[in-house]
C-alpha cells in the first residue's frame, strides 16, 4: 500500500514539474530565441524536471530554473555579457514565480474559498493553479507581444536601454532575494516579521511584485514601441533625403538634356560650315571636343540605366545619387544587377540604413588607393536578395582600422530578423553583403 502511495506521489510531483518546466522553457525560448533541436529540448526539460524534483525543496524552484537556463544561454551565447545572460536566465522563472504567488495566494483563495495551505496540498488544485498561471503568462505574451530578442540584442546600444535594463534587473533580483528569504524564514518556522504574520508578508510581496511585473512589462512594451518608432523615423528620414537628392539629380539630368539639344544644333551648324569649306582640321577638332565631352559619360549613363531593374524606389533613388557622387570623385565603379529586384516589404527600406553605411565604410579607402575598383552587385535568388559591395584591392591597415557597424545599423539588424549582414575577404577583395529575406504573407 505504501508503495502505491509513494508511486502516486512521485507521479503527481512529476506531472506538476513537467507542466511548469515545459511552460517555463517555452517562455525562455520566446525571450532568448534559443531553439535547439527536439531531442536537445527533451534532454534539457528532462534535466530541469529531475533537478527540480531533487533540489527545489532545498534551494527553491526559481534557483533551479536559473541554473538550468544560465547554463543553456551561456553555451549558446558565450560572447554576450554575463550579466545580460544572467538576467535572461533569471527572468522566466521569476516571472512564473510572481504569477504563481499572485494566483495561488490571492486569486484562488479568494474565488475558491479555500486557504492557500489547502490548495497547495491538493494535487487537483495545484494543477489548476499551474494551468491558470500558464494561461495568464500566455495572455500577457499575446497582449504585449514584446520583441524580447531585439531588446536583448540592443541592451548595450544606448544609455536609455541600459538604464531600463539595470532597473528591471534590480527589480527581478530583489524579488528573488525577498522570496527566498521568506521561504527560509518559513522553513525555520518563523511566525512573524516586525510583528506582522509571515503569511501576510507573503501576500504583500505577491501583490507588490505582481504590480512591479506589470510595470516592467508596460515599460518594456513602451520602449519597444518607441524603439520601433525611432527606427521608422530614421528609415523615413533616410528615404526622404535620398528622394530629395534623387529629384535634384533628375533635374540636373533634365537640364543637361536641354543643354545638349541646344548644343546639338550649334555643333551641327559648325560641322556643316566646316564640311562646306572642306576644313578637315576644324571638323576633327569639333569631333574631338564632342568625343571628350560626351563619350566619357556613356559608361555612367549605362550604369544608371541598369537601375531600371530595381523595383524598390528607396534603393533605386539611393543608388542613383550614390553612384553619381562616386563618379564625380572619379572612383572606379562596376555595377551588376543581372535580374529584376522586387520589393521585399519593410526590410528592403529598413536595410537602406545598413546599405548606406556599407558605402560610407569603404569610401575613405579610395583616398589611399585611387586605382581601386568598387563592384556593386545586387542579385536575387530563392526569395533572398543580396546587396554586395566588393572593394579591390584592399589594404591590411584599412581593414584593421575598420569599425563595427554603427548603432543605428545594429538596431535595424536586431529588429528585422529577415536582415543579415556579413563581411569578409577573399584574395585581394574586401566584401560586405546585406541579405534580405522576402517577407512571407501571413
Amino acid at each position: 500500500m505504501s508503495l502505491i502511495l509513494f508511486s502516486t506521489a512521485v507521479f503527481q510531483l512529476f506531472m506538476l514539474k513537467l507542466l511548469i518546466c515545459s511552460s517555463q522553457w517555452s517562455f525562455f525560448t520566446y525571450v532568448t530565441g534559443i531553439r535547439p533541436k527536439f531531442y536537445k529540448v527533451s534532454l534539457i526539460v528532462g534535466i530541469h524536471i529531475l533537478l527540480s524534483m531533487l533540489l527545489a525543496p532545498y534551494i527553491g524552484e526559481v534557483t533551479v530554473g536559473l541554473l538550468v537556463y544560465l547554463v543553456v544561454i551561456s553555451i549558446n551565447m558565450p560572447r554576450r555579457p554575463f550579466m545580460e545572460n544572467f538576467f535572461f536566465a533569471l527572468f522566466p522563472p521569476v516571472l512564473y514565480s510572481i504569477l504563481w504567488n499572485f494566483t495561488a495566494r490571492i486569486l484562488f483563495p479568494f474565488f475558491s474559498d479555500h486557504s492557500f495551505t489547502y490548495l497547495n496540498q491538493n494535487f487537483i488544485w495545484e494543477m489548476l493553479i499551474l494551468i491558470a498561471v500558464i494561461l495568464l503568462e500566455r495572455f500577457l505574451r499575446e497582449f504585449y507581444q514584446i520583441d524580447y530578442i531585439s531588446m536583448k540584442n540592443s541592451v548595450w546600444l544606448d544609455r536609455q536601454t541600459q538604464s531600463n535594463f539595470w532597473v528591471t534587473f534590480g527589480e527581478m533580483a530583489s524579488y528573488y532575494v525577498f522570496q527566498h528569504l521568506l521561504l527560509l524564514l518559513e522553513a525555520l518556522h518563523v511566525k512573524s516579521i516586525l510583528g506582522m504574520p509571515l503569511s501576510i508578508v507573503f501576500l504583500i510581496v505577491a501583490v507588490v511584485y505582481a504590480v512591479i511585473l506589470m510595470k516592467v512589462l508596460i515599460l518594456i512594451d513602451y520602449f519597444s514601441r518607441e524603439y520601433l518608432k525611432d527606427l521608422r523615423r530614421k528609415e523615413q528620414k533616410q528615404y526622404l533625403e535620398s528622394l530629395e537628392s534623387y529629384s535634384q539629380q533628375i533635374e540636373e539630368f533634365y537640364q543637361s538634356v536641354r543643354s545638349f539639344r541646344h548644343d546639338y544644333n550649334n555643333i551641327l551648324l559648325s560641322l556643316k560650315g566646316s564640311i562646306d569649306s572642306g576644313d578637315i582640321k576644324l571638323i576633327t577638332k569639333v569631333f574631338d571636343e564632342i568625343f571628350q565631352e560626351n563619350i566619357a559619360g556613356l559608361e555612367s549613363k549605362d550604369r544608371q540605366a541598369k537601375l531600371i531593374n530595381i523595383m524598390v524606389p528607396e534603393v533605386k533613388s539611393f543608388l542613383f545619387v550614390k553612384l553619381n557622387e562616386f563618379e564625380k570623385k572619379n572612383h572606379r565603379l562596376i555595377l551588376s544587377i543581372p535580374e529584376m529586384i522586387k520589393d521585399c516589404g519593410s526590410p528592403s527600406s529598413a536595410g537602406l540604413t545598413i546599405f548606406s553605411e556599407m558605402f560610407d565604410r569603404i569610401e575613405p579607402w579610395f583616398e589611399k588607393n585611387p586605382s581601386a575598383v568598387l563592384t556593386v552587385r545586387i542579385i536575387e535568388k530563392d526569395d533572398l536578395q543580396t546587396y554586395g559591395l566588393e572593394f579591390t584591392p584592399y589594404q591590411a591597415e584599412d581593414l584593421e582600422q575598420l569599425e563595427d557597424l554603427k548603432t543605428d545599423s545594429r538596431k535595424v539588424l536586431n529588429h528585422y530578423h529577415s536582415l543579415e549582414f556579413t563581411q569578409g575577404t577573399h584574395d585581394q577583395t574586401f566584401y560586405q553583403e546585406l541579405h534580405v529575406r522576402r517577407e512571407v504573407a501571413s
